[in-house]
């Protein structure tokens, strides 16, 4: 499936084979590659990212994953970056320097309910199945909270109210 977003039309390839991934890395002469070398996964990846009208190549993102259910990636407004959800680690990438930005490492690979962009304080929220995260735009973690696993979830206004398993409820202003 191809997505539109910031005039850039992105499209991920899946591999089963490293042979069929490496040829297609090694077809592009453009240098506009960024491979995530510290991803893990038994499969591989790539995302393609072009000009929406014109079709000019701005950056192909290769990397491994396991399932590609849990791959999530969402644009910044306003900005030249993405944020790429794989496993433990959280990217942000820039498309037009083709580096990541920032990475934060969570390290347990925590089920992810959703991303929700949060553009006018420049920050998005990653909603977890026992937990959350708020990042800002340059990758810094300015709120992070961890409890008992999620029943149900509701995000209205910025505040995020939250019921857990357990009955509990939350409530979170963004």
């Amino acid at each position: 499936m191809k997505y539109i977003n910031n005039n850039l039309l992105s499209e991920p390839i899946y591999f089963d084979e490293y042979n069929d991934y490496k040829k297609f890395i090694d077809f592009d002469i453009q240098g506009n590659i960024l491979i995530l070398e510290d991803s893990l996964g038994e499969k591989f990846c790539v995302i393609k990212f072009v000009d929406s009208l014109d079709d000019h190549l701005k950056l192909i993102l290769g990397f491994n994953y396991d399932n590609k259910d849990n791959i999530r990636f969402v644009f910044l407004p306003n900005t030249d970056k993405i944020v790429l959800i794989l496993s433990e680690k959280i990217y942000i990438i820039s498309i037009v320097d083709k580096s990541v930005r920032a990475k934060v490492t969570t390290f347990l690979p925590i089920p992810i309910i959703g991303i929700h962009v949060m553009q006018k304080r420049k920050r998005f929220l990653i909603l977890e199945e026992i937990g959350y995260k708020i990042i800002d735009f340059d990758g810094q973690i300015v709120k992070e909270e961890s409890f008992d696993l999620i029943s149900d979830f509701s995000l209205k206004n910025d505040e995020l109210k939250i019921t857990l398993y357990n009955g509990e409820n939350k409530k979170i202003m963004l």
